[in-house]
């Protein structure tokens, strides 16, 4: 089972507040799965746009850096893979840390994103590697849930019945 409570507990492990404030645990569509702030609820939703849009410019890189009017953002993905390299198709599944060339949308977008903001103050190593610290912490344990974590297919492209034409 999914414990929440461990969840943030994990990404609280990485804060050090006032600088590094903001931990969050997110699927690229935006749904919040997990966070570790004092932010209000509307700059946690804000943060979470600002990330799935940094992931969608620049994912295929297999990591999202910004800095801005909100700090730095650094965003990582939680990746579903088979045992074999390359997108999971048979198999056991698990997640991998880390990312080099996967695309940020399509068939091979991962399930899950990791988001850091911290002020301007910290230093990007230091995010990278705390947030690399959580990828590879939840790795294993979000394996379990497999295919269960990845977005549904999009659906087939439907056509009006010939009545309709």
């Amino acid at each position: 089972m999914l414990s929440l409570p461990t969840l943030r507990n994990v990404l609280a492990s990485v804060t050090s507040p006032p600088r590094l404030h903001t931990a969050i645990l997110f699927t690229p569509s935006g749904n919040i799965i997990a966070q570790a702030t004092n932010n209000s609820k509307d700059n946690i939703r804000i943060l979470v746009g600002v990330a799935s849009e940094i992931w969608l410019e620049v994912g295929s890189q297999g990591i999202g850096m910004v800095e801005g009017e909100l700090g730095k953002i650094i965003v990582l993905p939680l990746y579903r893979n088979s045992r074999t390299s390359g997108p999971a198709r048979t198999g056991r599944s698990h997640f991998r840390s880390t990312s080099t060339s996967m695309p940020a949308n399509g068939p091979n977008e991962p399930p899950l994103l990791v988001a850091l903001n911290a002020t301007d103050e910290v230093d990007w190593a230091e995010l990278q590697i705390k947030a690399r610290g959580i990828v590879s912490h939840l790795a294993e344990p979000l394996a379990a849930f497999g295919d269960r974590l990845l977005p549904p297919p999009p659906p087939p492209d439907q056509h009006f019945p010939s009545q309709f034409y």
